[in-house]
């Protein structure tokens, strides 16, 4: 999934917030309703998007779910959506993309990436609409009994370019690569990106046309923020982040492209550089890494020699580097991340409480409901009945 935060360059030009969602929904073909008081209605144009249906009490159902701050990711067999409380009014209702629709669709309901890139994808588009900081919040998976997703509009007249979403499907991928510094994968991202745009290079000294220009120059400005973005994940500060983005705005704004892949790479290697050169100096690359690999087996029983492995470092080492990145101990990360997957799954309301402690590899029941407990409070038994049987 990819996270389309280019819009925040346009804040300055663009005072309501209706504008900066519409122009989001635009550019990433993110389908985005209204929801009040249980009703669904479209927030903007009627004749712009198929509405989806879901039934009358699903609906409701997902309001007050929602309403008790959280996010609800919807899934049915064909499609997912996912609502977040604007107020306890008014809510909206997200219809993602094709790409992030494939996503969900080849994983299991418990996939921790996936609902993790929902939850990010959730407090973006409040962002934009709200123009406030996301409040914290868990994705609760909501599952339909229906078999998909009815639509019932059927007059669509809208379809964007299949290249441009290929584009940003590709943006995301180099995006993630770049976090994790890894070269190889980011030239064969690229590779596979410039194959998109063969027909936009310089050939027989003629420019790309002007209407072409300001296309392109959208998508480019795209790349270089999404690259910002990721690069302060992987530790970069925001200020060093922020003046590569500006230096790289300001180069395409100024002039013309002659060779989109190349500016492609300017873009990429400038960040790569930076961020690699930050990582030497502060370990914040091992800490990085580690913390990949947790969350990539978060079903697995991880040691601390086992994750230290992965970075390179010894046990001793890779504790003061990881709670300096991250403000925890290696155990006690692991441990929030799969107890955070735990919720997710008590939420979805299809594994017993002995196969979730499993799935996730604790030793037995008992000390999975103690960790569970410890972190969150209460039992993984009353959770559950707090989400499902309170009326």
């Amino acid at each position: 999934m990819y996270k389309v935060v280019f819009v925040s360059i346009f804040v300055c030009d663009m005072n309501e917030s209706n504008q900066q969602l519409k122009f989001f929904s635009d550019i990433s073909d993110q389908e985005i309703f209204f929801v009040k008081k249980g009703s669904l209605d479209f927030l903007f144009d009627a004749n712009k998007f198929v509405l989806p249906a879901i039934g009358k009490d699903d609906l409701q159902r997902v309001f007050r779910l929602a309403n008790l701050g959280n996010y609800v990711l919807i899934r049915g067999a064909g499609k997912v959506m996912i609502e977040l409380p604007i107020n306890l009014e008014t809510h909206i209702l997200l219809l993602p993309n094709e790409y992030i629709q494939r996503d969900f669709s080849d994983k299991s309901q418990s996939d921790v990436h996936s609902i993790a890139d929902a939850g990010q994808l959730a407090e973006l588009v409040f962002s934009l609409y709200t123009q406030k900081k996301p409040p914290t919040r868990q994705v609760m998976v909501y599952w339909l009994e229906q078999k998909q997703f009815v639509e019932q509009v059927e007059n669509l007249n809208f379809k964007k370019d299949s290249k441009e979403s290929l584009f940003f499907f590709y943006q995301e991928q180099i995006a993630n690569n770049l976090q994790a510094l890894d070269q190889k994968n980011i030239i064969k991202n690229m590779n596979e990106l410039k194959s998109l745009f063969p027909n936009y290079q310089h050939q027989k000294n003629q420019l790309i046309v002007p209407a072409d220009q300001s296309y392109l120059k959208e998508l480019l400005i795209s790349f270089i923020c999404s690259m910002a973005d990721h690069s302060i994940d992987s530790g970069l500060s925001l200020n060093e982040s922020a003046k590569i983005r500006m230096e790289l705005i300001n180069r395409v704004y100024q002039q013309q492209i002659v060779n989109f892949y190349s500016e492609i790479k300017k873009i990429v290697w400038a960040y790569f550089d930076k961020l690699k050169n930050h990582n030497r100096e502060d370990g914040a690359g091992i800490a990085f890494i580690c913390r990949n690999y947790i969350d990539g087996n978060l079903e697995k029983k991880l040691t601390l020699h086992e994750i230290a492995e992965k970075g390179n470092v010894s046990k001793q080492t890779l504790n003061p580097i990881f709670k300096k990145r991250y403000g925890v101990t290696v155990k006690q990360y692991v441990n929030n991340k799969k107890i955070e997957l735990a919720k997710k799954m008590l939420a979805d309301n299809k594994k017993s409480l002995q196969e979730i402690s499993n799935y996730l590899s604790f030793v037995d029941k008992s000390y999975f409901v103690k960790i569970f407990h410890s972190i969150t409070g209460v039992t993984p038994k009353k959770y559950r009945h707090e989400l499902f049987d309170k009326k």
